[in-house]
């Protein structure tokens, strides 16, 4: 056998060692989620979508941009109760009939996001929009969060 043939075997079996021992573990990892999730089919699967979102604050309000692509508008809930807000949906990928499906990556399924806010808002007055792919709700602070700004005097 020639040293490179020595070499090459040598680095697939040091690759297949390695290999083995990450997909073992990735299996026990998934089937601990599995069991303390309720994750059927593991905590990196498709079928879990955790949307991102940011939060910011203005004097006024507080606004919430969550990532949403390839949901429809009709298919998000939005609530809030006090100071939580309580963003639920579904991401649905469409399936043609006619075709095979050889892998799918792309996370869908059902999401909920729950938020508590730093201040009280008016629940009458809260708005969401939707637009490519980010729904942003803004929740206006009520007149006591908004606080008082205090002039400071010079002596």
């Amino acid at each position: 056998m020639s040293t490179t043939a020595a070499r090459k075997s040598g680095a697939e079996s040091k690759r297949g060692w390695i290999a083995q021992p990450l997909h073992t573990l990735r299996e026990e990892v998934d089937s601990l989620l599995s069991q303390t999730l309720g994750e059927a089919e593991g905590w990196l699967s498709p079928r879990t979508y955790i949307p991102s979102l940011d939060v910011q604050e203005t004097d006024d309000a507080i606004v919430v941009d969550i990532d949403l692509p390839g949901v429809v508008a009709g298919d998000v809930d939005v609530h809030v109760n006090g100071q939580v807000l309580n963003v639920r949906g579904e991401r649905k990928l469409p399936v043609d009939e006619g075709r095979t499906i050889h892998r799918l990556e792309r996370r869908r399924g059902t999401f909920s996001r729950t938020i508590t806010l730093a201040c009280p808002v008016q629940e009458e007055k809260v708005a969401a929009t939707y637009r490519d792919g980010v729904l942003t709700v803004t929740l206006p602070k009520t007149a006591e969060a908004r606080g008082r700004r205090v002039p400071v005097s010079a002596v």
